[in-house]
């Protein structure tokens, strides 16, 4: 209660106080930590709803799903421009399940910003399981480069085999845009990549073009990385 008290009163409680009380909230755990953060997601102030939406992840079990999920469909309060849904998306990829990842993919078909589709691709890589696979293969054909790279970094950390021709096709674009495929084809260890990439780091126009520099780097990394499994 007296947690409740200190977040819901902006008039008498400083904001650092205030931001300490939700942290106790997620901290506390219980029924009526997650209600009364689930309320401060949806209608407390800006620099709150971001911090209950994290709090509902890191106590997750089903309460704390419920909420977010709530969240996600709309509960948030008029005219908030998405600091907390983004949050709330990236606490559901910590605590959620697979079976969760259709409600997130939904989002991808509403008329989101790229920074609410890029945590949408961070939430699924936190699901799992073969739906969210399928997903960020999707992503990666995405025309918002934006998205394209979290769907790049989420097939990594998902080991996703499939999106192994997508992420080479990367390689070979003009330009430095690489970007993070060298490493997440590294995380997804298979052995056909390593000519791509050697190719990429040999590349003559990368002794010389600013923009590439870094894929280069990236290339030889993920080189290393391969070579240490074999």
């Amino acid at each position: 209660e007296t947690f409740q008290k200190a977040s819901n009163d902006p008039a008498r409680t400083a904001p650092a106080v205030r931001r300490a009380a939700v942290e106790g909230l997620a901290l506390l755990g219980g029924a009526d930590s997650v209600a009364a953060l689930g309320r401060l997601a949806r209608f407390s102030p800006r620099e709150l709803g971001p911090r209950a939406a994290l709090g509902l992840g890191a106590l997750g079990g089903g309460a704390a799903r419920v909420e977010l999920a709530a969240l996600l469909a709309g509960g948030q309060r008029p005219g908030d421009t998405g600091p907390a849904t983004e949050h709330a998306l990236r606490a559901r990829g910590r605590c959620g399940q697979p079976e969760d990842t259709g409600a997130v993919r939904a989002l991808h078909k509403a008329p989101l910003g790229t920074r609410l589709k890029r945590a949408a691709i961070c939430a699924l890589a936190g699901l799992g399981g073969a739906e969210a696979d399928a997903e960020v293969v999707r992503r990666l054909a995405d025309p918002e480069p934006g998205v394209v790279s979290a769907a790049t970094w989420a097939a990594g950390q998902l080991r996703v085999a499939a999106a192994v021709p997508a992420l080479v096709k990367r390689l070979k674009a003009p330009g430095g845009t690489a970007g993070r495929a060298p490493r997440a084809l590294a995380l997804i260890g298979d052995a056909a990549v390593s000519q791509p990439l050697l190719d990429l780091v040999s590349s003559r126009s990368l002794l010389t073009a600013p923009g590439q520099i870094l894929d280069r780097a990236e290339a030889l990394w993920a080189l290393g990385v391969l070579g240490e499994r074999k």
